[in-house]
Order: C-alpha cells, then structure tokens, then sequence
C-alpha cells in the first residue's frame, strides 16, 4: 500500500473482514504500525475506544468490503442514481443510506456487474464529508471476483493507493481478532 498522507510511503496492510460489521485493519510502515478494530457498535484505534469520524472511517472500510452483498441484502432501499460516464464507461449509479449520516453512491459497469467506483458522504456535525474509492484490476479468488488495486480520495485529494498481493478467505476469523 502506497500512501500519500504518509509522503508516499511504502507500507504492509492486512485486512481481516467479518460480516457484520466486524473488521480489523494492521497496517505498518517499518516499524510504524497501526491497529483499527471494529466490532459492531465499538471500535478502537491503537487499543482505545474511539467515536465519531474516527468510529465512521471504519464502518466504510467494512460496509466497502461488504458491498456486493450489502447492495444485495439492501436491494429493497436502493435508490437508482441515474448513469455516469467515467474513463469513456457508461456506469450505473445506484444509492444506498448506511445510517448516521452516511450514504453510498456505487458506480457498477452494466456489461460485467463490476463494481468500479464507491462514493460515500458524510454529513456529520463538522460538515460534510466525502470518501471515493476507485476499483481495478479484478482477479478471481476461489470463484469470488476482487478488485487487487484499490485508489482512496479523500476530499478530492488522493490519500492513498491499496495493491493486494494476496487473497484468502478464511474459514472463520482467527480468535480474538476483532478485539483491541
């Protein structure tokens, strides 16, 4: 993973999802290391409880990794937002409230079903937020289709680039990993 926050500093990101709700990110740069982990309605940074925009950050980065089967189970509340053009694609738009003040655009390529693109908006007590990740490079993993490259903008600034070099869905999460 490439940030630019970081200065364009080169680092390791290990993602173990759950659903619902249930993520724990590790990330490391050298010997900087981070730990995000949420479970449902809790959620710590560095083994403390945090709230608000902190707490929110992670409930996208879950409801991201989830998407396919949130849009699935969210079917009924879907609210179509039209077509957009995008790198000479003609993609469909489609909105979903996740609650709190958070609501997800989705841009999907019509032909293949690919999710291309996710918006997600804020309007939390200090304005209005906005969070767009960009999917590519689409691999197969035991029969799942997974975006290996995603592209993070915050605010209209670019914050950082994910490539994945590795794909495995596990059985069950290993103990304890959605604990601080």
């Amino acid at each position: 993973m490439t940030s630019l926050v970081r200065e364009g500093a080169r680092g390791r990101l290990t993602r173990i999802f759950e659903r619902p709700l249930r993520l724990r990110v590790s990330i490391a740069y050298g010997a900087d290391t981070e730990q995000r982990v949420l479970d449902g309605a809790q959620g710590w940074r560095q083994g403390r409880e945090v709230d608000g925009p902190p707490y929110f950050a992670m409930v996208l980065q879950a409801a991201r990794l989830d998407l396919p089967l949130l849009l699935l189970a969210g079917a009924a509340a879907l609210e179509d937002g039209g077509a957009v053009a995008r790198e000479g694609r003609a993609l469909r738009v489609v909105r979903l409230e996740l609650g709190d003040g958070m609501s997800m655009a989705v841009e999907i390529e019509p032909g293949t079903g690919r999710i291309l693109r996710s918006t997600v908006r804020y309007a939390g007590l200090d304005g209005s937020l906005e969070f767009v990740t960009a999917y590519s490079d689409f691999r197969r993993v035991a029969g799942v289709l997974v975006p290996f490259r995603e592209v993070n903008v915050a605010q209209g600034r670019r914050t950082g680039e994910t490539v994945l070099t590795r794909v495995e869905f596990l059985g069950e999460a290993p103990t304890g990993a959605f604990r601080p």
